[in-house]
């Protein structure tokens, strides 16, 4: 799962439920997932909108520390969001699997 900015997805047009590839510069492991929720973080009587956080499950898969408090990179890691990909629903970790590959294929052949 990924969570971004409201106003992010104000100017990008990403939607909940939309495919995305997340992608591990350090190890070169590269993850499908969809786009679940956006992040307000409170913090010290401060609120922040945290940009690029992840599921427990999704750092696992890239070989990122996991810990909700401890872990996480700051840098080398990238998603592409496959925009009008999504159903607005959830969806089964074989239903990513089997069906995101699909447009990250179609977004290569594009660029070609």
């Amino acid at each position: 799962m990924a969570t971004l900015y409201e106003e992010f997805l104000k100017l990008t047009n990403i939607k909940l439920g939309n495919f995305t590839v997340a992608y591990n510069t350090t190890n070169r492991k590269l993850v499908y997932a969809i786009f679940v929720d956006t992040s307000l973080f409170f913090a010290g009587g401060m609120e922040e909108y945290r940009f690029g956080e992840g599921s427990i499950a999704l750092a696992n898969a890239l070989g990122v520390p996991s810990n909700p408090r401890h872990g996480g990179v700051q840098e080398g890691l990238f998603y592409v969001f496959f925009l009008g990909s999504g159903n607005g629903k959830p969806r089964t970790i074989a239903e990513i699997t089997a069906k995101a590959p699909n447009y990250l294929n179609n977004g290569v052949e594009y660029l070609k």
